[in-house]
């Protein structure tokens, strides 16, 4: 699945280009704890984005169901993994690496919507929902 494998490329391309800059911005800014959690909380994404993107490539030719239960297994771990790195940053160090961590972890998310608004744009937004958009109604919703 190369298209699949490209489209995680970016995404992953475009985290590290965005973690870059914040990190950039708030050295500037003297914030070494929040640089330190971002790269904790990027690096945590990034490689929890691949174990989860592993699964749904499904290399192990599971059936649908086991794989889904594995994908959402791993969706599960990951929660908690997430969850346990912004409850240690807290203890460990304080607010200011709590909120790089929270950074470092909604990097990904940004990524989605902006590569979803990119879309959208694309399309121009005239096309949504006629048509040509790949529905099975036109312009009008049925009804």
């Amino acid at each position: 699945m190369p298209g699949i494998r490209n489209g995680q490329n970016a995404t992953e391309k475009m985290m590290l280009a965005l973690a870059a800059l914040i990190a950039m911005a708030a050295l500037a800014g003297g914030y070494y704890y929040y640089v330190a959690g971002l790269g904790a909380g990027s690096l945590t994404s990034l490689l929890m984005l691949r174990w989860q993107v592993a699964v749904a490539h499904n290399p192990r030719n599971l059936d649908p169901l086991r794989s889904l239960n594995s994908l959402m297994f791993r969706s599960l771990v990951r929660t908690g993994v997430s969850l346990t790195l912004l409850t240690l940053s807290v203890i460990i160090q304080g607010i200011e690496t709590l909120f790089g961590v929270l950074t470092g972890l909604v990097l990904q998310v940004a990524v989605h919507m902006g590569q979803a608004a990119l879309i959208i744009l694309g399309k121009e937004g005239k096309n949504i929902g006629s048509a040509r958009s790949g529905r099975d109604y036109g312009a009008r919703p049925p009804g």
